[in-house]
């Protein structure tokens, strides 16, 4: 496709291969929509966050790993409201609430239904979107696995990559000298490197409570840290204690706000993610 190519329809890039692009395409590729797309996923399949992957940090080709998803995650709304328009699920008619592989086996149903990935170019990362001409949009996309680059002339261009996918860190008092290992929720995978440990996890909004039960199977010890009057009254494994707020860390532990203080081995942020910018 040339950059300056015009088409019979009117043509939108859409950026993402998650629940929301595989939407966008199924819509504009309709027929009679009076439009067709192009999609760019920077990943090798559907799905967006709901792709589990053990890689964290950057992958192969030195971008951030976008997904957060852990392998006990389980939907914390119904799968009857999670659904696509136009698609049933076709699987699991016995539970509402279903594991994360589920969903993306959905995901991948939907495209194979309606034929999307033909639209989809995978292993394309958007480099960047900008108007031209009053009433188009440059994009400028590198094939990944080529390690080429192209720009495009679009006439519209749907952004779906999800709201939030860069980690929150608290700037707590002894950051700097503190040498007990730190992670974040977002990078967080399996239970198996808190085993025998003493923890610290840090929030309790949806993925604090969750990962703090899954850490507690394998963990001597979970200090969950957090200023909730409901979370305290919930019912906890034996090895979770409840912490308040941190006040500092020090060099082999952390300190609270009611002076109490642990050891730990590992400090676990589920402090949330930053919003993403407007284009």
């Amino acid at each position: 496709m040339a950059q300056n190519e015009r088409f019979p329809l009117k043509h939108v890039a859409v950026i993402g291969g998650g629940a929301g692009g595989l939407t966008a395409t199924k819509r504009l590729t309709e027929p009679g929509s009076g439009f067709t797309c192009t999609t760019f996923e920077q990943t090798d399949n559907v799905g967006g966050t709901w792709v589990y992957t053990e890689q964290t940090g950057r992958d192969q080709y030195g971008l951030p790993v976008h997904s957060s998803m852990y392998k006990s995650i389980k939907t914390n709304l119904p799968k009857e409201i999670m659904e696509l328009s136009g698609y049933h699920h076709k699987r699991h008619a016995d539970k509402s609430y279903i594991a994360a592989n589920d969903v993306l086996q959905y995901l991948n149903d939907f495209a194979d239904n309606f034929e999307l990935r033909k639209y989809i170019k995978f292993r394309h990362h958007v480099n960047y979107v900008k108007p031209i001409d009053g009433d188009k949009w440059e994009v400028q996309v590198k094939d990944l696995v080529n390690q080429k680059t192209d720009t495009y002339t679009f006439d519209g261009v749907i952004i779906c990559i999800g709201n939030y996918s860069n980690p929150v860190y608290p700037n707590y008092k002894g950051k700097d000298i503190c040498k007990v290992p730190i992670m974040h929720s977002h990078d967080y995978r399996t239970p198996e490197a808190f085993a025998n440990k003493r923890a610290v996890v840090v929030g309790s909004g949806p993925s604090g409570l969750d990962i703090t039960h899954d850490i507690s199977t394998k963990a001597t010890t979970v200090f969950l840290s957090h200023h909730s009057e409901r979370v305290n009254s919930l019912r906890w494994p034996r090895n979770v204690d409840m912490k308040p707020d941190i006040a500092e860390l020090t060099e082999n532990g952390v300190r609270f706000q009611d002076g109490s203080y642990e050891e730990v081995d590992l400090i676990l942020y589920c402090t949330g993610k930053i919003k993403h910018g407007r284009v």
